[in-house]
């Protein structure tokens, strides 16, 4: 009885270690959903501010080929340096955003890891422990 009762928890604590592998794959398809979710978005509002900014260019090269003076030409150089200045300004905020996505994505494969290594041990030790159950029945037949 006690060497049933030995298994009966063994098989409890494997369930358990199942139910924990399970709850960690739902936790990270749910974290895979979230993410691809808020990159959709951050996707979104980029496309939907580049054709902001390309109307903007595009109204503004518009205007400056009506004109056909001194002022015509400053204005043509001072867009220009604009859209320099705004294609700095995009290319750094894209750099900032990959940089915090890669960061975001580093911590959760390492909470990920972190898991699996968890239930990984916490399966090698049931194992060890059905192991030496066996080996005490065996020793006991």
């Amino acid at each position: 009885t006690a060497a049933l009762l030995e298994q009966e928890r063994v098989e409890a604590e494997r369930r358990r270690v199942q139910e924990l592998a399970k709850q960690r794959e739902e936790h990270a398809a749910e974290a895979d959903r979230k993410l691809h979710e808020a990159l959709e978005s951050q996707e979104k509002e980029h496309n939907r501010v580049v054709r902001q900014l390309l109307a903007e260019r595009e109204e503004e090269r518009l205007a400056a080929n009506i004109k056909i003076s001194q002022q015509e030409k400053n204005q043509a150089r001072a867009l220009n340096k604009l859209e320099r200045r705004m294609k700095r300004r995009h290319d750094q905020l894209c750099a900032t955003l990959l940089e915090a996505k890669m960061n975001e994505w580093s911590h959760e494969i390492t909470e990920r890891e972190r898991a699996m290594d968890g239930a990984y041990s916490k399966h090698l030790q049931v194992e060890r422990m059905e192991n030496d159950i066996s080996g005490d029945l065996n020793a006991q037949k």
